[in-house]
């Protein structure tokens, strides 16, 4: 009895452990770690990419036409680049490897080259984003939410740590050290961010190695095509036409306003290490909180977090070009820290909702069809076969179409937001206006949010209804 009581007190400390997934599996642990050292370097350069794009000859509205390469890089890494590393396992490595060349062109004193660092960006971007929703389904199935804004909340947290670093390091060190005029402050501080973004390479090596393990047991997430007919099936559920809307509306807003955010800051009177900080409070509060955001997706449903982040970050927008001084301007980035982290786990959790009910109507049933494919084989004995063989092909709508059609939704979305911003400033538009019509349509999404949850909570009453009916009946026999 003495050792069954030791034993038992044994496992009850075993239960107090943390209820983080972080904290749980070591392999989502691992992956946490690359993608946060790998984008403080990302950081930096992100941070002063405005500055150095103006100082290379550039001006406001080709530092917003940009995020169209950004958009074009993000949709190339996850339609093409991630087919290509589908089978690889080095999603991870490659990623991080496109952050380094993004920041690595800045140091170029050529200010077309500036284009490329964003497209080179946009491609991390594509890439890791797969290779995060791959790895979450693969370990994590019960926790999606949970794992999906953890590593999320990675790449954030790790941008705010680079862009306090870069604001500070640009302003307190490398304007004071004397390079005898060869290389600039900036060209400095984005050499810097190279060295930074060197480091994680190793653990995205292992972590690249440990993923080909998984590819061998695990099914790889990849974004497939589709047919007009299956889209058609899509636009027949309500919750994905408001989702498609909101995806649109906030990445177009997004890439309308941010790009020049610093360079406001900086005509209104703050320093490049004051906006620093402040841009690290909000990336900060925006990685912890994903953290745990995800968990209220998992238990409140979707459309409630999105709702919140929509009114709380479009209460924060609207006082970016109204703050006076530091306090002001450091809580509107912090709230809206606090918004971003609900809304990423939530609107990509819905898509597995949307993949639920497809699986459940029998009016979205797979689409089958048929067609030829050309066979070409070699063999000493018989040479060269040319020949032709029928294949047969079963479609079902399924969560890598539907994220693929949201991903290029966003994507695009945000490109077109940042070449009309970048279209109003030519129009001599303030920055502070752009700013606030992107406030407006941020805060138009609530349209949207309200009528996507009051549809969720119809068919939950509607679900539970028809299982109180089941259980009548089986209750009856």
């Amino acid at each position: 009895m003495g050792n069954q009581e030791r034993y038992t007190r044994s496992d009850s400390v075993t239960m107090k452990k943390p209820n983080i997934l972080l904290f749980q599996n070591r392999q989502i642990a691992i992956s946490y770690l690359a993608i946060l050292f790998s984008s403080i370097g990302l950081g930096i350069g992100r941070f002063l990419y405005p500055l150095r794009f103006i100082e290379l000859g550039g001006n406001e509205a080709l530092v917003s036409l940009a995020t169209a390469a950004f958009s074009i890089g993000q949709l190339l890494g996850i339609f093409v680049l991630s087919k290509l590393l589908a089978k690889t396992g080095f999603d991870f490595l490659v990623g991080v490897s496109s952050w380094i060349l993004a920041v690595a062109l800045p140091v170029i004193p050529w200010y077309p080259i500036m284009f490329f660092s964003k497209f080179f960006e946009g491609l991390g971007f594509g890439v890791l984003t797969i290779a995060v929703l791959t790895l979450c389904s693969a370990e994590a199935k019960d926790n999606i939410s949970e794992a999906i804004g953890t590593l999320l909340g990675a790449v954030f947290l790790g941008t705010a740590l680079g862009q306090g670093i870069g604001g500070l390091m640009k302003t307190y060190l490398f304007e004071v050290w004397n390079f005898s005029g060869r290389f600039t402050a900036l060209q400095m501080s984005f050499l810097f961010a190279i060295v930074v973004s060197l480091i994680p390479i190793f653990i995205s090596v292992y972590q690249s190695l440990k993923a080909r393990k998984v590819l061998e047991r695990k099914d790889k997430i990849t974004i497939s095509h589709f047919h007009f007919k299956d889209l058609k099936k899509l636009f027949l559920i309500p919750s994905f036409i408001f989702m498609l809307v909101l995806y649109c509306l906030y990445d177009l807003s997004h890439g309308l306003y941010t790009p020049n955010l610093l360079v406001m800051f900086t005509n209104h009177g703050f320093t490049e290490a004051t906006t620093g900080v402040i841009f690290f409070l909000g990336d900060a509060v925006w990685g912890i909180s994903q953290i745990f955001t995800g968990k209220l997706a998992d238990k409140f449903g979707n459309w409630l977090p999105i709702i919140l982040s929509i009114i709380i970050k479009g209460v924060g927008v609207i006082m970016y070009p109204l703050a006076p001084g530091f306090y002001v301007l450091g809580s509107a980035f912090i709230i809206v820290g606090v918004a971003e982290a609900l809304m990423e786990p939530a609107r990509n959790c819905e898509v597995l909702t949307i993949e639920d009910r497809l699986k459940t109507d029998e009016k979205f049933a797979a689409t089958k069809h048929e067609h030829k494919h050309i066979n070409f084989s070699y063999a000493r004995s018989r040479g060269m076969e040319l020949g032709i063989h029928a294949h047969f092909h079963n479609h079902e709508v399924n969560k890598e179409m539907i994220l693929g059609i949201f991903q290029t939704a966003g994507i695009i979305s945000f490109g077109l937001g940042g070449s009309l911003g970048s279209l109003l400033i030519s129009q001599s538009v303030s920055l502070e206006i752009i700013t606030y019509i992107g406030a407006g349509i941020i805060l138009f999404n609530i349209i949207f949010g309200v009528i996507g949850l009051s549809l969720a909570r119809k068919r939950k009453a509607v679900s539970q209804d028809n299982n109180n009916g089941l259980n009548e009946k089986g209750d009856e026999k």
